[in-house]
């Protein structure tokens, strides 16, 4: 096969894509994780960042159209079905995160997967099985048939490894409930584990499974330790100790944050989210008069870049180059919805997206903010 045959289709709410490579490659299977809607976000998770990876694999990806099923679907269970009856005598690896690693792990056996790769999966909603899960967002889900096949996604032979947060503790009860599988300790990174690993990390991990069906655990274990280096961990940690208004472990992560041998050597804060504006400052010591682009995030999504280049006269003063390093936003009116909010400020020089000092913070539009 000289060129890659893609193959598309809808199964129910879901769609499925399958790219084949050659007729000897593995497959890798991934299932797409909560809220990856294809109808909102144009794309179906996994399938750029897979070809992106160059891993010599076929590949095949599922995730929700325009509703969320928790892939509890009769019409996606016959497809599956029929997949693997048609590469079951491939190697096959899976691959998901969150309710994609539910998937991966439930549907592991009928796709006669050979070893899987699970980050934080959530093994069932089943509350006769975990009954410690009680996360709101997921509640109108156990609403579905978790009593039919496929229900618990512990129930199953396939070998691999379950990456998660030993501190969370019920990332720790739904991994533990897979008892056949190796535990990759991820700590200080709660659920929201993907963003904070590494890409490289999750490449080395599938390429490992492809090529040796298993993972060096000890490279894996340097990996993770090199996230003390990573600015977008300090932010996860802040974030959570920003909620709970725990003020010495702020202080304390701030503190080890600073120690970080930042190539960018950017200096700034971000000051206030108050009256309907977001305020602060950032310049690069290096080049002191040059002005620096930010990316404003608002619960995790960029919702405007900008350059910091207004002049404030404290900056000056206290010989922050020529004082051009300011900025302030307004706060849009779709934010003013008297929930709670929070923004982080990145700072965008020479290839790296630095977060400021002071993110991320916590805000109440419509309370606090007015037009």
């Amino acid at each position: 096969m000289t060129t890659p045959q893609i193959t598309q289709y809808q199964a129910g709410h879901h769609h499925i894509y399958i790219e084949e490579i050659d007729d000897y490659s593995p497959f890798l299977v991934v299932f797409a994780p909560m809220d990856r809607l294809i109808a909102k976000t144009n794309t179906l998770w996994g399938v750029e960042f897979i070809k992106k990876s160059a891993l010599k694999c076929n590949l095949i990806a599922i995730g929700a159209i325009d509703e969320e099923t928790w892939y509890r679907c009769p019409i996606l269970h016959q497809a599956l079905k029929e997949i693997g009856g048609r590469i079951k005598h491939r190697t096959v690896i899976g691959y998901g995160w969150c309710m994609g690693g539910y998937a991966v792990s439930a549907f592991s056996d009928i796709l006669h997967m050979n070893a899987m790769l699970l980050i934080n999966p959530i093994s069932t909603l089943n509350d006769a099985l975990a009954p410690f899960e009680t996360t709101p967002a997921y509640q109108k889900y156990k609403q579905l048939d978790w009593h039919g096949d496929f229900h618990d996604g512990a129930d199953n032979n396939t070998p691999g490894y379950v990456i998660y947060d030993r501190l969370s503790q019920k990332d720790k009860r739904h991994a533990n409930r897979y008892p056949h599988l190796k535990k990759l300790n991820f700590t200080g990174c709660g659920h929201d584990i993907v963003p904070l690993i590494q890409a490289d990390m999750i490449r080395f991990s599938l390429a490992s499974l492809i090529k040796h069906g298993q993972i060096n655990e000890h490279i894996f274990n340097r990996k993770a330790r090199n996230r003390r280096k990573i600015q977008a961990c300090y932010i996860h940690l802040l974030t959570y100790a920003t909620q709970k208004n725990k003020t010495k472990a702020i202080e304390i992560i701030e503190k080890h944050r600073q120690y970080l041998n930042d190539p960018t050597a950017v200096w700034g804060h971000l000051d206030s989210v108050d009256n309907g504006m977001i305020s602060g400052w950032c310049m690069h010591k290096d080049i002191p008069c040059s002005s620096l682009n930010i990316t404003i995030e608002m619960d995790g999504d960029i919702v405007h870049t900008m350059t910091a280049n207004d002049y404030r006269q404290d900056l000056k003063d206290n010989n922050m180059g020529n004082g051009f390093h300011g900025f302030h936003w307004k706060i849009p009116l779709t934010f003013q919805d008297k929930k709670q909010h929070m923004v982080v400020i990145y700072v965008e020089t020479k290839g790296h997206r630095v977060p400021l000092i002071g993110c991320p913070k916590l805000f109440t539009q419509g309370a606090e903010c007015h037009e």
